[in-house]
């Protein structure tokens, strides 16, 4: 070889490396272009501090590579011995090496397509902490092919030169490999080398090292440890008797930790706050990484992370127009296209999947499920399916069809015959999943409610079994806020104690000093009503730094200490920061590993003294800048797939790209894998095996690799990144849609032709279908407007695309309250020619969206509007009195004509313009209701004798319930109103009800057949009327009939009060979440009226407390509002608890305030126990034995008209469950009359029909009654003491706290010893 070569010397620094031992790399050309690379020492005194068995290794190791090999043999026993295994990993080279042929330019080609890749798998593992990373690449003496030299020729090494020395870092060590091509001719391949690092910078798999954060992690576990004893303890005292406990050794913290049957959540949101680098996520991760608590629990515990925000389709800088052809928006103003949007580019990317946190949470929850094992995992399957529904497991599948898989199998047992013998296996099921079709017909609107009941109802089953649920939600500040009003409609279910929420919230974008709870709260209005609290992470101590510095360099605490100190003085503490700054001082040779001494080596005072002007940011894109080309091309790529991705995706979207185009250098999908390794053996990017996905090692890594690809080079790789990812999920052909890579291509929208940008509208509006789906509107709004502006002029005029893009906006902006973008899209569709079932779509819309804004009037205007233009002339738009009983006449003739049988067989309508009408007055009904009742029912009786006359139709079931529910027709024929609701069930299971399946039910049950059905019955039917809305997304319904089944619970005495006391409070909270406000106040008329009887409030007449603030309050809410309902209950509660407190003046007072409000409502148990009690008000204000001129007062005429409507309900009405209240006013009459025995036999049969039917009140009340008339009017004191006594333990039954003590105080000195009364006052 020729003496003259030229030597290049290279340091081993990488991203985390630093040399190896103390030596240094050198690489000499020859004049023939034979490259060679050999390990020398970098001066003789560290050649001196070697021992002989280094020396040989280092001479063994040159001949490896001298004679082509870089095997693991080669290295000596005795230089492994001596430690130095260091050396062996330098040489497993192996796995980095890319085979190519020499070319006349010298430069590296790619191999070929049949070469095989090395497999990852191949390398052995590190066997410390020390990472494997490629050196900084492209140095200028290394640029040129080197040609291996042939095996016959002999090779020398060249000697240390002081030219040499003076090589700066940066530069590339050479691997020369030589290898055989198809021919048999020999190639050489040049890789960069890998170095090694001795830092300890990573975190292993499953383990989280935290510095001086004892405090902080003791009160994660203190929080979790309080809500499984809470939980336990709320679990236990519903199942046992509280009055029959015996206290225990906890009893004492008990009442700390649980207040009696309270149904509020007490679980603290967690939200762990701090800038950037502090250490949040890590924390966060400390509470399952071997906690012992979670592991003794069997819990879960699901990490979703937010990206940080995308600017693809939600920005507001302009985009250059195509060749001026190209209609981005349009202006409704001059009927024609505007240019008017695109992106800005001064951000990075991220995925824009919705939910796409929740995603990755029901994926690794799936994992955690399957690790109990087949029966267990089978178990909760079970359980989670009953609870959800098949229509709740396709919500849950369109989130993560991993889960989806999972919840649609079901276990085969094993053969009967033979039951200990095979493995089970799993089946799918077939019928009733076949039977859910493919495309949802959910109402769009509906759909946010329907996904947060199944998200509520599937982690209560989940958690149902004891094992706790642990949500973290890491980057919060990141989510979009439907990500967070699910988190916090999770968190505040009272029903689910085992289920806790962990935000982490970085702090930099938020005032520094500003409060966790306003930053999670008030700002956003998300979390105002629950318990943060706020962990505030503050950068580590110098204590904390000094344990940080010791672990990275794996030395003691002590030895390290000034080093710390003066890293804390760089680094301010800040976790991240320092690590980055340590690994920068490795690269920049401050510190030095020397591993025949096995030991760092370093300078305090030069490294205080060294200029470190830079930011954190620049110390990572400097360490950045020297990685190898292609590992740093490979994460610029990456680094564009958001902070997670999946690395096998990754090598195949890589390898179908032309890298060259873009970064100068050629990558193919070998080449990635190899790269993607050594990235996170240099701690760049870290795995997570269970989820399957690749993740950078911190936010900050991949916003600095991002922002080293030049601006101006951004949106042209992101369209091709973009274009690969649709291509591979084309090739799949997967029904999924890449929100990535429509986001992307979004990014590059001016590189695109004419045709592309129609296939581009076509991936956004397959994206906002998608994202429809999965109830996240406004991003589906940005993905169909997007796809508008992507369209040429013509097409966007006339184009299908384009009409299924301004619906699916319209849409869209109609669920996020936009009434500008609703009116916009509606222009467009009915002004461009389209066919009239889409103008009918677009009216549907404009009108629900016009009342939905809190305008009914012009939603009934609109729909008039329509139905003219449709030629629909038969309608009065104004309705009176003498209308409406007109109508009630037309449309009673025409009922009594058909059976129930016959109107449910009649043909279907034909008529298109008819069913386009029927669907008009569908969507005008809601706001009729609330604008004009009488005008409602006009419309609702015209729609059922159009069904009657031209054929049944999909809205008709909804128009002949609501035709049952009508007081007056109720009034005029109760068969015809029970007829009318049967039909309206059978009608719903011959047609279905897209829009209104719960509300038929709700008006069916609640108000017509709840007249004839038992009680009990129609509790059921309507918790399953409840189950089906919330199904359906239909919350209104739902919560209506939540609402009366509580109310009939009530009423009929079916729960005691000590149970709808918990309920009420929980119905209560349910409703009010979701933005149910008047449904809520009626509930809470009732529930208010439990807690004053049981005792809990000041005064038991005054229907004010917890569940009412005040009464008069509510009844002024009602008049303004023009709720009917809700004055009524409000005054009806009044009237009851006056009569049953005694205070029949107050009573009676109320009663007349009713009157106006009693014929506007349906019939239901609540009418009738009301005109009861009014009643007996009126008559316990008239004297006994009563002349008839006295008789002859107000009161008892009042009484005399109300006794006849109750007897009217049952003997004509057929109404069964007056009958204890018949009796009860007819005792009344007796008593007033002066006919006693009477009066005594009439209290007797109401005992006795009371006790038939359950209800402990009226019991209660006829015990009480019979004892007064014993007492006053008899003086049978033993007598009326035994039955006074009788109607306390009715009472006690019931729970009734505050009538057992009006008892007592009034009858305390003649009762006889009740040891359980006198234990319940």
């Amino acid at each position: 070889m020729d003496a003259a070569a030229t030597m290049m010397q290279t340091h081993h620094y990488g991203p985390n490396g630093a040399g190896a031992g103390g030596m240094t790399t050198t690489t000499a050309s020859s004049t023939d272009g034979n490259s060679l690379h050999a390990l020398v020492p970098e001066s003789e005194d560290d050649l001196s501090s070697h021992d002989v068995d280094a020396a040989a290794l280092l001479s063994n190791h040159n001949e490896s590579l001298l004679n082509g090999t870089t095997n693991s043999s080669h290295v000596s026993k005795e230089a492994k011995d001596a430690g130095s295994d260091d050396w062996g990993k330098a040489s497993l080279s192996s796995e980095f090496i890319a085979l190519g042929k020499n070319n006349s330019n010298n430069k590296p080609s790619n191999p070929p397509e049949q070469a095989p890749i090395p497999p990852i798998a191949s390398a052995p593992a590190p066997t410390s902490s020390r990472a494997l990373v490629p050196m900084p690449e492209q140095a200028p003496q290394a640029s040129s092919t080197v040609n291996s030299p042939a095996p016959e020729q002999s090779q020398e090494l060249v000697p240390y030169s002081a030219t040499t020395a003076s090589q700066p870092p940066g530069s590339v060590d050479i691997i020369i490999s030589p290898a055989s091509t198809a021919d048999g001719a020999t190639t050489t391949a040049i890789v960069p080398a890998v170095t090694i690092s001795n830092l300890n910078l990573r975190n292993e798999p499953g383990m989280v090292q935290l510095y001086d954060r004892e405090r902080e992690m003791s009160i994660l576990r203190d929080e979790f440890a309080t809500m499984v004893k809470r939980a336990r303890l709320h679990n236990n005292a519903t199942k046992k008797d509280h009055h029959n406990n015996t206290k225990n050794d906890d009893s004492e913290n008990e009442d700390e930790l649980l207040l009696p049957q309270s149904a509020k959540k007490l679980n603290s949101v967690l939200c762990i706050a701090g800038k950037s680098g502090t250490g949040k996520t890590a924390l966060a991760h400390s509470l399952a990484s071997g906690d012992e608590q979670v592991a003794k629990t069997g819990g879960y515990i699901v990490f979703g992370k937010c990206d940080w925000p995308t600017t693809s389709v939600t920005s507001t800088t302009q985009a250059l127009p195509f060749n001026g052809d190209i209609a981005t928006s349009f202006d409704r103003t001059q009927n024609k296209p505007a240019l008017q949007l695109a992106f800005d580019e001064s951000e990075q990317t991220k995925q824009h999947e919705p939910f796409a946190a929740y995603a990755s949470m029901l994926d690794y929850l799936v994992i955690q499920i399957e690790a109990k094992g087949p029966v267990a995992a089978d178990k909760i399957r079970v359980r989670i399916r009953q609870a959800i529904g098949v229509s709740g497991i396709s919500v849950i599948a369109s989130l993560s069809p991993k889960l989806g898989s999972f919840l649609r199998v079901v276990w085969q047992s094993r053969d009967p015959a033979s039951p200990d013998e095979g493995p089970p296996t799993f089946v799918t099921t077939s019928k009733e999943e076949e039977n859910v079709p493919k495309k949802d017909n959910i109402r769009v609107d509906l759909r946010l409610a329907r996904m947060k009941y199944t998200m509520r109802e599937f982690f209560k089953a989940l958690t149902s079994d004891g094992c706790p649920c642990v949500m973290i939600l890491d980057d919060a500040q990141w989510a979009d806020q439907e990500s967070l009003e699910l988190a916090r409609h999770l968190h505040a279910d009272p029903e689910n104690p085992l289920f806790m929420l962990i935000l982490t919230w970085r702090t930099n974008d938020i005032h520094e000093e500003e409060s966790c709870y306003t930053a999670v709260g008030s700002s956003i209005g998300i979390f105002s009503d629950d318990l943060v609290r706020r962990i505030n992470l503050q950068n580590l101590s110098q204590d904390g730094i000094t344990l940080l510095v010791a672990e990275a360099l794996q030395m003691p605490s002590s030895q390290v200490t000034k080093l710390a100190k003066v890293v804390f003085s760089k680094a301010f503490g800040n976790p991240f920061h320092t690590k980055q700054y340590i690994a920068w001082l490795e690269q920049e040779y401050q510190l030095r590993w020397s591993a025949a001494r096995s030991l760092w080596r370093w300078d305090e005072n030069k490294i205080e003294m060294h200029d470190t002007s830079y930011t954190a940011g620049e110390l990572v894109k400097d360490r950045l800048r020297k990685l190898p080309q292609k590992s740093l091309t490979v994460l610029k790529i990456v680094s564009n797939l958001g902070q997670s991705f999946d690395e096998i995706g990754a090598c195949t979207i890589i390898g179908k790209m032309d890298t060259k185009e873009l970064f100068d250098v050629d990558v193919n999908s070998g080449e990635t894998a190899q790269c993607l390794e050594a990235l996170v053996q240099g701690g760049f990017l870290e795995r997570r095996v269970a989820l399957q996905r690749t993740v950078f090692a911190h936010d900050q890594l991949q916003e600095s690799v991002y922002q080293l690809i030049p601006k101006g080079s951004r949106s042209l790789l992101q369209l091709r990144i973009g274009e690969r990812l649709l291509e591979v999920m084309e090739e799949h052909s997967s029904d999924n849609v890449s929100f990535l890579g429509v986001d992307l291509c979004s990014k590059g929208i001016s590189f695109l032709s004419s045709k592309e940008r129609m296939g581009l509208a076509l991936y956004n509006l397959l994206a906002g279908e998608k994202c429809i789906a999965r109830s996240s509107f406004a991003t589906a709004l940005a993905y169909f407007e997007y796809g508008l502006s992507s369209l040429r002029v013509n097409d966007f005029l006339k184009g299908r695309l384009s009409l299924e893009l301004s619906f699916g906006a319209m849409e869209a902006a109609f669920c996020v309250d936009d009434f500008d973008s609703v009116r916009l899209h509606y222009d467009r569709i009915t002004g461009s020619g389209s066919n009239s079932d889409d103008k009918i779509r677009a009216h549907i819309l404009l009108i629900q969206s016009t009342g939905s804004r809190g305008d009914p009037k012009e939603a009934i205007e609109t729909g008039f509007r329509v139905l003219k233009s449709m030629g629909v002339k038969t309608i009065l738009e104004i309705a009176n009195k003498v209308s409406v009983y007109v109508q009630l006449t037309k449309t009673k003739m025409a009922l009594r004509k058909h059976t129930e049988d016959s109107l449910t067989n009649l043909r279907e309508m034909n008529g298109v313009q008819l069913r386009q009408a029927m669907r008009i007055i569908e969507a005008m009904l809601p706001f009729a209701y609330i604008h004009d009742r009488q005008l409602f029912m006009h419309l609702v009786m015209k729609s059922v004798r159009w069904s009657i006359k031209y054929g049944m139709s999909g809205q008709s079931a909804l128009v002949f319930a609501a035709l049952g529910s009508f007081p007056a027709f109720q009034a005029m024929d109760m068969s015809l109103a029970t007829i009318c609701g049967q039909t309206a069930l059978r009608l719903m299971e011959r047609f279905g009800s897209r829009d209104y399946p719960g509300m038929v039910m709700f008006l069916v049950h609640s108000q017509i057949l709840n007249w004839t059905t038992d009680l009990p019955e129609v509790q059921k039917h309507l918790d399953r009327t409840y189950k089906v809305s919330m199904e359906s997304g239909d919350v209104l319904s739902a919560y209506c009939s939540l609402g009366a089944s509580y109310a009939i619970s009530y009423e009929s005495c079916a729960k005691n009060l000590e149970e709808l006391e918990v309920l009420g409070e929980v119905y209560s909270r349910r409703i009010r979440d979701n933005g149910s406000e008047s449904i809520a106040a009626i509930h809470d008329t009732t529930w208010q009226a439990v807690l004053n009887l049981r005792g809990e409030s000041f005064d038991a007449t005054e229907l004010s407390g917890q569940a009412i603030k005040n009464q008069d309050e509510a009844i002024l809410l009602a008049r303004t509002s023009g709720n009917d309902l809700l004055e009524f209950m409000v005054l009806s509660r009044q009237v009851q608890l006056s009569y049953l407190m005694g205070q029949h003046q107050r009573g009676d007072a109320f009663r007349a305030r009713s009157d106006n409000t009693v014929r506007s409502m349906a019939s239901s148990p609540h009418l009738v126990s009301h005109v009861a009690y009014c009643a007996l008000n009126c008559l316990a204000l008239c004297a006994s034995n009563s002349p008839a001129s006295k008789r002859n007062s107000s009161h008892y005429k009042t009484a005399t008209r109300l006794f006849k409507k109750l007897h009217h309900w049952r003997d004509d009405q057929g109404y069964k469950y007056c009958s204890h209240m018949i009796d009860l006013v007819q005792a009344e009459f007796y008593r007033v009359g002066g006919d006693f025995n009477s009066a005594q036999r009439s209290c007797e049969q109401a005992i006795e029909d009371a006790e038939a039917q359950g209800n402990l009140r009226e019991k209660g009340l006829a015990h009480e009654l019979l004892g007064r008339l014993l007492m006053r009017d008899q003086q049978d004191e033993m007598s009326a003491a035994q039955h006074i006594d009788e109607a306390m333990q009715a009472y006690h039954a019931w729970g009734a706290v505050a009538l057992v003590n009006r008892l007592l105080d009034s009858y305390g000195d003649i009762l006889p010893e009740n040891p359980e009364a006198s234990e319940l006052v």
